[in-house]
């Protein structure tokens, strides 16, 4: 949901295969967050959802889920974030 992780200091995050969305400024202001793992099941997420997240590097997310849409949202607050696919477990 909105602002769903709002000012968290967690450094990484593991979306579950559950979430089918990520809502507008979901982690808004997560200044630690380091990287992210967003799974196939995320067909949609909304705006600004890395705003202040100065210290994201790497969002992880495969190349059949990464839409022009999540591209431009993840690009927009972090321009020199990596996008790389999900590692194998």
């Amino acid at each position: 949901g909105y602002e769903a992780f709002y000012n968290c200091g967690l450094t990484e995050i593991e979306i579950p295969n559950s979430v089918k969305s990520i809502g507008n400024a979901a982690f808004f202001g997560c200044y630690r967050l380091r990287s992210i793992i967003i799974p196939d099941s995320v067909t949609s997420i909304g705006s600004g959802i890395f705003f202040g997240c100065e210290h994201l590097e790497t969002v992880y997310i495969n190349a059949a889920t990464l839409s022009d849409d999540i591209r431009k949202h993840i690009r927009k607050q972090n321009p020199s974030c990596k996008i790389l696919p999900i590692p194998k477990k």
